[in-house]
Protein backbone atom coordinates (compact mmCIF):
# COMPACT_ATOMS: atom_id res chain seq x y z
CA UNK A 1 0.00 0.00 0.00
CA UNK A 2 1.15 3.20 -0.41
CA UNK A 3 2.22 5.56 2.20
CA UNK A 4 0.96 9.39 1.46
CA UNK A 5 -2.64 9.48 0.86
CA UNK A 6 -3.42 12.05 -1.79
CA UNK A 7 -7.08 12.73 -1.45
CA UNK A 8 -8.84 11.63 2.08
CA UNK A 9 -12.67 11.40 0.57
CA UNK A 10 -13.19 11.66 -2.74
CA UNK A 11 -16.83 11.20 -4.54
CA UNK A 12 -17.45 8.37 -6.55
CA UNK A 13 -18.95 10.56 -8.86
CA UNK A 14 -15.39 12.60 -8.76
CA UNK A 15 -13.60 10.27 -9.73
CA UNK A 16 -15.65 9.38 -12.94
CA UNK A 17 -15.77 12.87 -14.33
CA UNK A 18 -12.47 14.29 -12.77
CA UNK A 19 -10.36 11.20 -13.70
CA UNK A 20 -12.51 9.79 -16.77
CA UNK A 21 -12.62 6.62 -15.01
CA UNK A 22 -16.77 5.55 -16.39
CA UNK A 23 -16.43 1.77 -15.21
CA UNK A 24 -15.18 2.75 -11.70
CA UNK A 25 -18.15 1.64 -9.89
CA UNK A 26 -18.29 -1.82 -12.23
CA UNK A 27 -14.60 -2.57 -11.88
CA UNK A 28 -14.99 -1.90 -7.81
CA UNK A 29 -17.56 -4.42 -7.82
CA UNK A 30 -15.82 -7.26 -10.24
CA UNK A 31 -12.76 -6.53 -7.66
CA UNK A 32 -14.56 -6.87 -4.52
CA UNK A 33 -17.07 -9.93 -5.93
CA UNK A 34 -13.37 -11.45 -7.12
CA UNK A 35 -12.08 -10.44 -2.94
CA UNK A 36 -15.54 -12.60 -2.11
CA UNK A 37 -15.41 -15.61 -3.88
CA UNK A 38 -11.32 -16.15 -5.02
CA UNK A 39 -12.21 -19.89 -6.35
CA UNK A 40 -14.37 -18.23 -8.91
CA UNK A 41 -13.47 -18.14 -12.17
CA UNK A 42 -13.09 -14.56 -14.16
CA UNK A 43 -16.97 -14.97 -16.23
CA UNK A 44 -18.64 -15.72 -12.87
CA UNK A 45 -16.81 -13.49 -10.76
CA UNK A 46 -17.90 -10.90 -13.16
CA UNK A 47 -21.77 -12.65 -12.99
CA UNK A 48 -21.62 -12.29 -9.04
CA UNK A 49 -20.34 -8.49 -9.68
CA UNK A 50 -24.03 -7.28 -10.51
CA UNK A 51 -25.31 -8.09 -7.17
CA UNK A 52 -22.52 -5.86 -5.01
CA UNK A 53 -23.52 -2.98 -3.28
CA UNK A 54 -21.69 -0.33 -2.27
CA UNK A 55 -22.45 1.37 0.66
CA UNK A 56 -20.13 4.46 1.21
CA UNK A 57 -20.32 7.17 -2.00
CA UNK A 58 -16.42 8.15 -1.35
CA UNK A 59 -13.49 6.44 -1.32
CA UNK A 60 -9.69 7.66 -0.57
CA UNK A 61 -7.63 8.35 -3.99
CA UNK A 62 -4.05 7.67 -4.08
CA UNK A 63 -2.00 9.38 -7.02
CA UNK A 64 1.00 7.45 -6.75
CA UNK A 65 1.52 4.07 -6.11
CA UNK A 66 4.88 1.52 -6.54
CA UNK A 67 4.88 -1.97 -6.59
CA UNK A 68 7.82 -3.97 -5.21
CA UNK A 69 8.95 -7.81 -5.32
CA UNK A 70 8.30 -9.81 -2.84
CA UNK A 71 12.18 -10.62 -2.07
CA UNK A 72 13.00 -10.55 1.69
CA UNK A 73 16.37 -9.65 1.46
CA UNK A 74 16.36 -6.60 -0.82
CA UNK A 75 13.14 -4.57 -1.79
CA UNK A 76 13.21 -4.12 -5.51
CA UNK A 77 10.25 -1.22 -7.24
CA UNK A 78 8.79 -3.34 -10.51
CA UNK A 79 6.15 -1.06 -11.45
CA UNK A 80 4.67 2.56 -10.52
CA UNK A 81 1.53 4.03 -11.64
CA UNK A 82 1.30 7.84 -11.36
CA UNK A 83 -2.61 9.61 -12.01
CA UNK A 84 -4.49 13.25 -11.65
CA UNK A 85 -7.32 14.38 -11.91
CA UNK A 86 -8.48 15.74 -15.65
CA UNK A 87 -6.59 19.81 -15.89
CA UNK A 88 -8.03 22.37 -18.17
CA UNK A 89 -6.42 25.32 -18.99
CA UNK A 90 -7.73 28.86 -20.45
CA UNK A 91 -8.73 27.62 -23.56
CA UNK A 92 -11.21 24.71 -22.21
Amino acid sequence: MPQNLSVKAETICDIIVRYGAVDFTDTLGDFIAGVLNDILSGWATWYCSGDIFLPFSQVPVYHSMKFTSDNHKESEIVDAIHSQPEQQDSRG
